[in-house]
């Protein structure tokens, strides 16, 4: 789940136009590569904190309607037609699958513990990487390769159940633009007179 940032203030893309006449295009990359690493670390820093527990509790049951072509019954011996509805602690067969083969631990399917214990991953997980360097751009993309952050912190995908509790990336990022934009006006500063000076 990456989420790219673009900073672009007048007094960073002024020192770099008078820095392109007298550095090379790898001295620039590397001004520009400093800038991203920089701008990198304040994203990092301002994801918001780990939420308590909402301890909001789970719809005990969602209406469901059946999918398949033709009847059939149950376990418990209920006739289900096609169309009809039914109730479920699942919201679709998809979720139940997943739930049913990451508690048995089936093969390619990481084991659940029940009762769910906060083990810190996602919060781990989010990093930022440089994505794009030419002499002249630098793109900084800030995320997680979770499979499920997007349900807990995208804005366009979170769960209403994680909605209030948890603070979207997006949201932490935008918040945090003029700090980044200041932070790379300092490292690029900083890292053109550096290479001005050797």
């Amino acid at each position: 789940m990456p989420f790219t940032i673009s900073i672009s203030t007048d007094q960073v893309e002024n020192l770099l136009r008078r820095a392109r006449v007298v550095l090379t295009g790898n001295e620039m990359q590397e001004i520009l590569r400093t800038v991203g690493h920089s701008v990198g670390i304040e994203a990092e820093a301002s994801v918001s904190e780990y939420p308590r527990p909402s301890g909001k509790p789970l719809p005990l049951a969602y209406t469901r309607v059946v999918a398949s072509l033709s009847p059939y019954y149950t376990p418990t011996g209920q006739l289900r037609t096609p169309g009809s509805t039914y109730r479920s602690k699942f919201k679709s067969e998809k979720q139940q699958r997943f739930v049913m083969a990451s508690i048995r631990g089936a093969k390619g399917f990481k084991r659940i513990r029940i009762p769910y214990r906060r083990t810190g991953a996602l919060g781990r997980s989010i990093n930022y990487r440089i994505v794009g360097l030419s002499p002249y751009i630098v793109v900084v993309s800030i995320g997680t390769n979770l499979s499920y952050a997007r349900y807990v912190i995208d804005e366009e995908k979170q769960s209403p159940y994680f909605s209030g509790v948890w603070t979207p990336l997006q949201t932490d990022i935008r918040k945090a633009l003029p700090r980044m934009a200041i932070q790379a006006q300092k490292s690029a500063m900083k890292a053109i007179n550096a290479a001005l000076r050797k």
